[in-house]
């Protein structure tokens, strides 16, 4: 099974949409979570039945602020939502075929360090109240656990990296490295 995870910074303009649109039909990935479409629901349905192939799962929009979607391919997975947040999905993922199960959290981080704080406690209470399965919790963090995953600006550690670093080992997780990029 191949999950993807992008923070497409919005999809709005019509060359960036179709960019979007080549890239998840080019690497027959079996998920992809979206952070940042910036789409409100009528865009979300057009999209959609463009994409006919592919089934979504998208977060209604607050104005201009970001939006988390889960796009995937209904011949490869059966996903259940099972709650949301401003800041996170949390889907049931069944990998047909093989009948595999497993709890999968689309997360896009607030920026500022009380409201990651805040995510950060309610996503170690929704992770440790699962009982049945794994889980994977991928997206956009705006935190690293190192500054060797750095790019650009000041290299610090501060609160928000210990923060993220502790919610990371707090919940057992595992920083999985990419196999064709440079982020995680």
């Amino acid at each position: 099974m191949k999950l993807l995870s992008w923070n497409v910074r919005g999809m709005n303009a019509p060359d960036k949409w179709h960019l979007i649109k080549h890239l998840i039909d080019d690497t027959k990935g079996d998920i992809w979570l979206l952070q940042e479409t910036k789409w409100n629901k009528a865009e979300i349905d057009a999209k959609m039945r463009v994409w006919k192939q592919w089934n979504g799962l998208f977060r209604q929009s607050d104005g201009a602020s970001s939006v988390l979607g889960i796009i995937w391919n209904p011949m490869n997975v059966k996903i259940s939502l099972v709650g949301e947040d401003k800041y996170w999905q949390h889907c049931s993922v069944t990998i047909l075929g093989r009948n595999e199960n497993f709890n999968l959290f689309n997360v896009y981080e607030p920026y500022t360090v009380g409201n990651k704080r805040d995510l950060w406690d309610l996503l170690s209470i929704k992770l440790n109240s699962i009982t049945d399965g794994s889980c994977v919790v991928a997206g956009d963090f705006n935190a690293i656990l190192s500054g060797t995953k750095k790019s650009g600006g000041i290299q610090r550690t501060g609160t928000s990296q210990k923060d993220f670093l502790n919610f990371v080992e707090k919940n057992h997780l595992l920083d999985i490295v990419p196999k064709n990029g440079i982020f995680t």
